[in-house]
């Protein structure tokens, strides 16, 4: 294995981690400090597209992150259970984050919420059956397995909850943070599983 070869994808992932902090600073002010302070009770237009720009940053960051641990079980572990669940997890999210963006410029609609809250609840089942195929990994991921595949399933069970979907999208923080660390001992440390 090169050197280096998930470097770029362990900070890929902290980095998706910290702009959607950004993203979610951003969105918190507009929505619930900028925007009811209007007389008028309509949103700033360009403070949702910095949100949203931001947001897009982090997207593609996680996704790159998210398929390289993908690529980075099935070489070292030979381990392919949550491969689908990753492609759908994936799409699952774009969605949410274009229902929660369309959602802002019609001035958060009722409707926008059900919907985001019924997507959210769906993304959390798929997110619980994949911390829990995770947790089957034959090995340890350098003592990340554990703690990867927990804050996964508990962030997860709060996108169920639909009210802790805050939660939720701080532990998704934690566990792009934890999944670079993951990357960036990978190098070198992470223990391979040899099938024979």
């Amino acid at each position: 294995m090169e050197q280096g070869k998930y470097t770029l994808a362990g900070w890929a992932a902290i980095i998706s981690a910290l702009t959607l902090l950004v993203a979610t600073a951003i969105s918190i002010y507009h929505d619930v400090i900028y925007t009811p302070a209007l007389s008028e009770g309509s949103g700033d237009f360009r403070l949702i597209l910095v949100a949203l720009a931001i947001d897009v940053v982090s997207t593609l960051l996680g996704i790159y992150a998210i398929l390289k641990f993908r690529q980075l079980l099935g070489e070292r572990y030979d381990f392919h259970a949550v491969d689908n669940l990753i492609i759908i997890l994936i799409f699952a999210g774009l969605v949410i984050s274009g229902i929660a963006y369309a959602g802002r410029l019609v001035s958060q609609n009722l409707p926008f919420v059900f919907i985001l809250a019924f997507a959210g609840i769906g993304v959390g089942i798929i997110g619980i059956i994949f911390a829990l195929r995770l947790l089957k990994v034959p090995g340890s991921l350098n003592g990340y397995l554990k703690p990867l595949a927990y804050t996964q399933l508990i962030g997860s069970i709060c996108f169920t909850l639909v009210f802790l979907a805050p939660v939720g999208m701080i532990l998704m923080m934690v566990f792009n943070v934890l999944l670079g660390a993951i990357f960036l001992s990978s190098d070198d440390t992470l223990e391979r599983v040899d099938f024979v």
